[in-house]
């Protein structure tokens, strides 16, 4: 019986010390009086991870685009590092962002092209043997733009019909770098809309 008691006694205190550091975590936010409107600004260009929680173990709810305008509502005085945005899929409609891939100033177009080109080129590879492409545009009259680099913001340095023929020289994670058999000239092309020939 005292053993019971004693099992029982330890499970309760158990519990107690489970909350309180739950409850003082609750102690630890902030909300801001006056919300605040920020954009995603992470130094690669690519999307910002949203959290549960401030903590990268949180799970994870979605992502946010660079450049995206976020309405960041609070803060963890603790974690400083963190801050709570409105998010539809958080709970109460709340998630957590790290502070450092924010800025109050939206980044320009030519910040954005730039951090997607330097996104897409670290992954770029030069091909040991090229091979032949065809573009596919989404309809039958279209076109698919071929471009100066690997970037959907960049400027375009061409157009390319429903089976216009390319010779890939290399490739980043979403584009072929190739040389136009038309023309000659060397630019970029998204790999969604051509085929391997």
């Amino acid at each position: 019986m005292f053993k019971k008691i004693i099992t029982v006694a330890l499970v309760i205190m158990s519990l107690f010390a489970l909350m309180i550091p739950m409850a003082s975590a609750d102690s630890n936010y902030r909300p801001y009086e006056h919300p605040v409107t920020m954009y995603v600004n992470t130094a690669n260009g690519g999307t910002l991870n949203v959290r549960s929680i401030p903590d990268t173990t949180g799970a994870l709810l979605g992502t946010l685009e660079f450049g995206s305008a976020v309405t960041v509502t609070g803060i963890d005085v603790y974690r400083p590092d963190w801050v709570s945005i409105r998010y539809s899929r958080g709970a109460n409609g709340t998630a957590w962002v790290m502070t450092k891939f924010l800025s109050y100033n939206q980044p320009s177009k030519q910040a954005v092209e730039q951090a997607e080109v330097a996104r897409q080129m670290a992954t770029y590879k030069a091909l040991d043997a090229s091979f032949l492409i065809a573009a596919r545009p989404a309809s039958s009259g279209g076109w698919v733009n071929f471009r100066s680099a690997p970037s959907t913001s960049s400027g375009q340095i061409g157009t390319l019909r429903m089976g216009q023929l390319l010779t890939v020289v290399g490739e980043t994670m979403d584009w072929y770098q190739a040389v136009d058999s038309a023309t000659g000239r060397l630019g970029w092309v998204s790999k969604a809309y051509v085929y391997r020939v």
